[in-house]
């Protein structure tokens, strides 16, 4: 797994190809066994956008049939559980069209017309979306407000029991 936000070039897009490479290999090999380690695509961004991504990322890789993923699950964000804003935010990060960037990035020369498929674009204009779509992730999540997760203390014992399941806590 290949970092999708360290800014370096060769890695830009790596991400979205681990989804397709391993799609290919079940394809090709159906009995072939895929792992990978979830944590590494998010490498680079604040905390609380790594939650986020690493889940979002990790919910494309099971759907392309991935059979095991090394994720620590007390810090990944549960996909269902994301607001919409912030999936938003990891599409972004899988290259949306460059028209669903943010408007005060769309200035810059390189961005404008520029192909929504990332294997049609120029070298250039290709560093110059994956850039901007890091900087709206980050920028987006260092300015997040923190989510208050329910104290299971609070809850009664059905909605305890549910939680601990979902937020793959052994305490309790």
């Amino acid at each position: 797994m290949v970092p999708c936000a360290t800014g370096d070039e060769n890695y830009i897009g790596g991400a979205v190809e681990t989804v397709e490479g391993i799609r290919l290999i079940k394809q090709e090999l159906p009995d072939a066994r895929t792992i990978l380690g979830i944590s590494n695509v998010s490498f680079g961004l604040p905390a609380s956008a790594r939650e986020v991504m690493n889940s979002f990322f990790l919910y494309y890789y099971t759907k392309a049939r991935l059979d095991l993923a090394i994720v620590n699950t007390e810090k990944l964000e549960r996909f269902a559980s994301i607001p919409q804003p912030e999936r938003l935010g990891g599409k972004t990060a899988v290259s949306l069209p460059p028209k669903d960037v943010p408007a005060d990035h769309s200035q810059s020369e390189l961005l404008r017309n520029v192909s929504a498929d990332w294997r049609e674009q120029k070298k250039e204009q290709h560093a110059a979306v994956n850039q901007c779509h890091i900087a709206a992730i980050a920028d987006y999540f260092r300015t997040a407000k923190k989510k208050e997760k329910k104290l299971a203390a609070d809850l009664v014992l059905d909605e305890q029991l549910a939680n601990y399941i979902i937020e793959g806590s052994g305490t309790g």
